[in-house]
């Protein structure tokens, strides 16, 4: 029985279609069904398609369409003819490493609350050095098999999906057409049914970016159609800034629910930098595993010096001008009101995770993130 069904919608690109499929016959040694879904290409591509040959680990299946469908659609015609218990949406301009895809079954299989699953990528910085090839990279990232990171939302070029995600919210929404935003509202709609998106850190695929869509004219026009279809009914993704001062970080309890309260704004789309007085420094996965909560990838952290919290804070606020934050979140009365008082300078609204009085009426005092998450979803930002 097929552990997993890989679905590849093909349009055109015949040499980077030999190459993928060829990574994956390399490679896979776990029972597996590839369904490739043509959608529509040239007698190149075609040809390259009707030479692949299955062997004793990949079955290959073939659908064919008279037209151009769009990823989403062809995508969905591959997830229904399978029936495995994990599908991989994986682009055609892919190309698989050793044990890549059974490293992403085994973060899926330990972690019942994971849905979907990243493998590490050239999407996401890591690439070959010169004279390296993506096995290499593979290797030297082999000892992070057992590892992941928790990611906002997770990209459609090789996203392992739990067939039975699929079963609860269903599958790529076709109202986005050709291309873009997909899967993006796939893992915000997985993330509302109680699953989280991942990125399995020791399994790794490159990708040639951007290759699929070389031969539309009108991308750009169909990006900004789908990128508004995709903010009505989420809100536009938010930056925001968080402090946490020494009074937090001096009470674990506190702590880490404050960063339990940033994972749940990362959740939904937000991209946070939280400054933290602690000294000496400390990195964010030290951080997240001292505290026991798994390392999230939306959310920066910089340690800082606690006497100097403050004055770090509005200098990063105030001089932030290519992507300014929407809005500083402090845990602390004081902060809140050190960042208020300069709002005619920086122009970012104060928000305060508690309560307390402000006679200027610059800070919004909450009593759950929630507040915030509702004001992104209502575009009130």
């Amino acid at each position: 029985m097929s552990v997993c069904d890989i679905v590849i919608p093909v349009y055109h690109q015949p040499e980077l279609t030999r190459d993928c499929v060829a990574s994956i016959l390399r490679t896979t040694r776990i029972p597996v069904t590839l369904i490739i879904v043509d959608n529509a290409s040239d007698a190149a591509t075609k040809a390259v398609i009707r030479g692949f040959s299955p062997n004793e680990f990949v079955k290959i299946e073939v659908i064919e369409n008279a037209e151009n469908l769009g990823f989403g659609k062809a995508v969905n015609q591959g997830l229904r003819r399978g029936s495995s218990p994990f599908a991989l949406i994986l682009n055609n301009d892919t190309f698989f490493t050793e044990k890549c895809l059974e490293i992403m079954l085994g973060i899926a299989r330990r972690h019942p609350d994971i849905g979907l699953v990243n493998p590490e990528s050239s999407n996401f910085g890591v690439r070959p050095a010169p004279g390296e090839t993506a096995d290499d990279v593979a290797r030297k990232l082999a000892p992070l098999a057992e590892s992941c990171v928790e990611f906002g939302n997770c990209i459609g070029f090789a996203m392992l999906v739990k067939r039975e995600v699929m079963d609860k919210i269903g599958y790529l929404d076709e109202a986005f057409g050709l291309a873009y935003f997909e899967d993006t509202d796939f893992s915000m709609r997985a993330k509302a049914a109680g699953y989280r998106c991942t990125k399995a850190c020791g399994a790794y695929v490159y990708h040639h970016e951007h290759k699929s869509l070389d031969r539309v004219p009108w991308k750009e026009e169909l990006f900004r159609k789908n990128k508004k279809i995709y903010e009505e009914r989420w809100g536009r993704p938010l930056r925001i800034f968080a402090m946490a001062g020494d009074g937090i970080v001096a009470d674990r309890r506190r702590l880490r629910e404050a960063i339990i309260d940033i994972v749940q704004l990362a959740r939904n789309e937000c991209y946070i930098h939280l400054y933290i007085a602690v000294s000496p420094q400390r990195t964010k996965a030290d951080l997240f595993r001292e505290l026991g909560i798994a390392e999230m990838a939306n959310i920066k952290v910089v340690s800082v010096n606690p006497a100097l919290l403050t004055i770090t804070a509005l200098w990063r606020i105030i001089t932030k001008r290519k992507k300014p934050y929407d809005l500083a979140l402090a845990f602390e009365s004081p902060l809140a009101k050190s960042v208020a008082s300069f709002y005619p300078i920086h122009g970012c609204p104060a928000y305060c995770r508690g309560t307390g009085n402000d006679v200027t009426g610059r800070i919004t005092y909450i009593k759950t993130l929630d507040h915030i998450i509702q004001l992104k979803k209502a575009e009130r930002f």
